[in-house]
């Protein structure tokens, strides 16, 4: 993967308009923080036509939902012409643990899988996709996964 050094005047600037490839860490200390974040680089997306995936805990995803249709993004609706994908981080995480460690088939086989659909038939201009599991891990006191 390219590393991309490029400078963003802010952190909503890069969330708006990330380097294709690129993947972000977000370093927060409040749950406010995190949905207001997510749902800007979320409603960016949607709004330049790309399909966006968001795996979170149910508290999160519930407060970015709230906070797209605080921008006036019509969130069920993106969620019925598959452009919004939500999923619940517990799921995802226990599906690609084995012995408590993530195993990278079973990731790259639920990775793909969820690719797969995002981008089926071409509909939608490009992919994001925000995801907590390396958070939600070290809480449950996973540090190692």
């Amino acid at each position: 993967m390219r590393k991309d050094h490029s400078r963003h005047a802010s952190w909503q600037e890069l969330l708006a308009s990330p380097s294709a490839g690129s993947h972000i860490l977000q370093i927060y200390d409040n749950d406010d923080f995190v949905a207001s974040g997510v749902a800007h680089f979320a409603a960016e997306g949607l709004l330049h036509g790309e399909a966006v995936i968001l795996t979170g805990t149910e508290v999160h995803l519930r407060a970015v939902r709230r906070e797209l249709l605080a921008k006036d993004i019509d969130y069920e609706a993106a969620v019925g012409r598959g452009q919004v994908v939500a999923n619940d981080v517990r799921r995802n995480a226990e599906a690609v643990l084995r012995d408590g460690m993530p195993d990278a088939a079973r990731f790259e086989a639920m990775s793909t899988a969820a690719l797969e659909k995002a981008r089926a038939g071409g509909r939608f201009s490009g992919l994001r996709w925000w995801r907590e599991t390396s958070n939600f891990l070290l809480q449950r006191g996973h540090p190692r996964a």
